[in-house]
């Protein structure tokens, strides 16, 4: 606490007390080169999580190349001595629907230190429930094991309700800002959808990421925190209560903060594996007036799932912000005008 040291503690050969200041630090320094032990897949590592990735368009090649990727994460770990929780493992095999229906017979598995590892429909990774399917259902309205974001929004409302009647309206704020918006926020842009807009041209308004009804039942709660910040009664629009509380619609949010994503990304080129996807045009290619400044490539799909993706939403979305705003290098500068065009470009519902 504060000034004062703890006493001194022996360590093991190997490995650092748990909550001390610089265990964070000699882990990171000693899984650091647990990527490279990987021949083809990849690997990402955050904190004690490894997930590695392989792709392939036959089954059983699919299998031999993650069972040959999982046996040299396995050999690392008991190489620098670590443990192996193949208990914790899990395998998804994601795939479009049609092509999972005319390629897999049944369930698939891999050894993790003799342990067998059926593959499962969704898994929670980092906060975020993945399924097999490339959909956001699951992590919207939850599996067998997890609530999702909708049902826990529901509760934080509740939650937030009852705390309303011991505080005051600034403090209420403050609460709702950090029990209910920062659930909310968390990795919108990858989940989030912007419907309505021209630039996406999605066949029949269809899109594989979240849907109108999905936005609406988000926007539904947000509307009720708004209520409680603002005292406004039931039935008051949704235009008035985000006026009240200066704030953005979900939809709007989505393509705010999408928007912010990609200005960093291609400002920073980080991380790595992003910015090689959002690439900005060839500025050495063209006269800058012929094609209008900084703009980002944006990759030709045909799935509407790949379609519904953050590369594509927001790469479409970039390009249609005014080009001095795509060149502004003030983060801050660039926050503010993003927000002004968002509030008069992007309806506060889907179709509205």
């Amino acid at each position: 606490m504060e000034s004062k040291t703890s006493e001194y503690l022996e360590c093991e050969d190997s490995g650092a007390p748990q909550g001390s200041i610089l265990a964070g630090l000699f882990h990171i320094i000693n899984s650091n080169d647990m990527p490279a032990c990987h021949e083809e897949g990849e690997s990402v590592v955050y904190v004690d999580d490894d997930t590695d990735n392989v792709h392939d368009g036959h089954p059983d090649q699919l299998m031999e190349k993650l069972q040959r990727e999982v046996n040299n994460t396995v050999s690392w770990l008991k190489d620098n001595r670590l443990c192996v929780a193949g208990d914790k493992s899990k395998l998804l095999v994601i795939g479009h629907p049609e092509l999972r229906k005319a390629r897999l017979t049944g369930k698939l598995a891999i050894m993790v230190d003799g342990q067998r590892i059926e593959e499962t429909e969704s898994e929670k990774l980092l906060g975020v429930i993945i399924n097999n399917k490339l959909s956001w259902k699951e992590h919207l309205y939850g599996d067998k094991d997890n609530s999702g974001l909708v049902s826990q929004l529901k509760q934080r409302v509740g939650t937030l309700r009852r705390l309303s009647k011991y505080m005051s309206k600034e403090r209420l704020k403050m609460m709702v800002s950090g029990i209910f918006y920062s659930k909310l926020m968390y990795c919108l842009p990858v989940f989030g959808n912007v419907h309505g807009l021209n630039i996406y041209k999605d066949s029949k308004g269809r899109s594989a990421g979240m849907t109108v009804t999905d936005c609406n039942k988000l926007q539904v709660l947000q509307n009720s925190v708004n209520r409680l910040i603002t005292g406004a009664r039931q039935g008051v629009a949704t235009v008035d209560l985000l006026k009240d509380t200066n704030s953005l619609s979900i939809q709007q949010m989505v393509a705010y903060y999408t928007l912010i994503m990609v200005h960093k990304v291609t400002m920073t080129g980080k991380p790595s594996y992003l910015a090689g996807k959002l690439r900005l045009r060839d500025e050495s290619a063209r006269e800058l007036r012929a094609w209008g400044g900084r703009t980002v490539e944006t990759p030709t799909y045909k799935l509407e799932t790949s379609r519904a993706g953050f590369v594509h939403r927001g790469s479409k979305l970039y390009n249609s912000l005014s080009r001095s705003l795509r060149e502004e290098t003030s983060i801050a500068r660039f926050k503010v005008g993003t927000k002004k065009w968002v509030t008069t470009q992007i309806p506060v519902r889907p179709g509205r």
